[in-house]
């Protein structure tokens, strides 16, 4: 039935800890050597350097979007109607629960400012508003980074090959995003792991998770006795499960940039990640991980000083893709390829041929877990 609505299935078993894992690691695709552009030393220590200025800036401007479109929606809620107020919630979704996927991933990363307690905050706050438990989900980025759209290891490849663009398009409601992270925080809260978290998340650090799991979901119960309590439908609809369920296009309609289209099990990140131009609006919204590139490349370089980055290495990347409308033609058309070609790839994106850094001269840019 599932392929009759959504188009066939992949016919990989894309599972973390499944039988492509043991093929991957084969390949010599586990934790590989992968390229690094030439770049100074001194000039990448300089762009690793955190500060306080611009990430506090940007949280204030994105609590006060919250803060405005939150209280819009609840005044028309209440004086308005239903219909009026979904103006204002749309955005406000958007930005509560689509948005803070951003913000969970660069204090997730810990490069945001240079306050190890201050990255940490938000990164729990961000990942309450994504429904993601914080332990969990930083060895599941972690992974990400270290085997990047490598089958049977990352647990964050978002389509299978082949894709299609209805599988795609179900991302945009969370119709599997939504479930699976309720699901899984549920089988945290009552000391459970399935064989994919087990693989990358370390004994020593299940207890947390357990603990993590526990509180968020205190919490959203919460929410929703305060919404009976006071008989009102707004507490759930400014915090909780339904702002993060309906805002979570808000995060897809950027995260799917970011590699859907490109190589699978290739130890290169300028063939399986993409770049993408973005206005300024878009690049806020984002957090400049439109560079992602450059990001996955030389993750401890702030996301403020990823356009620098960009600049100093861009004769050793592809062209970016010069906006996201761009992006989105690249990846419908190869999702429509591979219905006849699953290793399909976009075409006309040349990788130059550079030499490799070695790792230890880059290894100021590839801080791994």
């Amino acid at each position: 039935m599932s392929d009759l609505l959504l188009g066939p299935s992949p016919v990989r078993d894309y599972n973390v800890a499944g039988p492509a894992a043991d093929e991957a690691r084969a390949a010599g695709l586990v934790d590989g050597d992968w390229f690094v552009p030439p770049i100074d030393p001194d000039r990448l220590r300089e762009l690793s350097q955190r500060s306080f200025a611009r990430p506090v800036r940007d949280l204030v401007l994105y609590a006060a979007a919250l803060a405005v479109t939150g209280a819009l929606a609840s005044w028309l809620w209440v004086t308005q109607g239903v219909w009026w107020s979904s103006l204002a919630f749309v955005p406000y979704w958007g930005l509560y629960g689509g948005a803070c996927d951003a913000r969970w991933h660069e204090f997730g990363h810990g490069t945001a400012t240079p306050s190890a307690r201050v990255n940490s905050v938000v990164y729990a706050i961000a990942s309450f508003q994504a429904l993601r438990i914080p332990g969990h989900w930083q060895w599941s980025h972690f992974r990400h980074h270290s085997d990047t759209i490598v089958v049977g290891r990352d647990p964050e490849i978002q389509l299978g090959r082949p894709g299609t663009v209805r599988r795609w398009l179900l991302n945009f409601v969370g119709a599997k995003q939504t479930p699976g992270s309720i699901a899984t925080m549920l089988r945290f809260a009552a000391g459970r792991f399935d064989p994919a978290v087990c693989d990358f998340l370390p004994d020593a650090e299940r207890h947390g998770g357990v603990r993590q799991a526990r509180v968020a979901v205190v919490l959203h119960l919460l929410v929703i006795v305060v919404a009976v309590a006071t008989g009102s439908w707004l507490p759930v609809l400014l915090v909780g499960v339904v702002p993060s369920a309906l805002g979570v296009w808000g995060m897809v309609c950027f995260g799917v940039t970011q590699h859907l289209g490109l190589a699978e099990d290739v130890l290169d990140h300028r063939a399986n990640t993409r770049t993408v131009l973005m206005n300024p609006l878009f690049r806020f919204w984002y957090l400049n991980m439109n560079f992602h590139v450059e990001h996955h490349i030389f993750p401890t370089v702030p996301y403020y000083r990823l356009p620098e980055l960009h600049a100093e290495i861009a004769d050793a990347l592809p062209p970016p893709t010069p906006s996201t409308w761009a992006a989105y033609r690249e990846i419908v058309g190869s999702l429509r390829r591979q219905r006849d070609d699953r290793f399909d790839v976009v075409p006309d994106r040349p990788v130059p041929v550079v030499a490799s850094l070695e790792r230890a001269t880059a290894s100021v840019g590839s801080e791994r877990p």
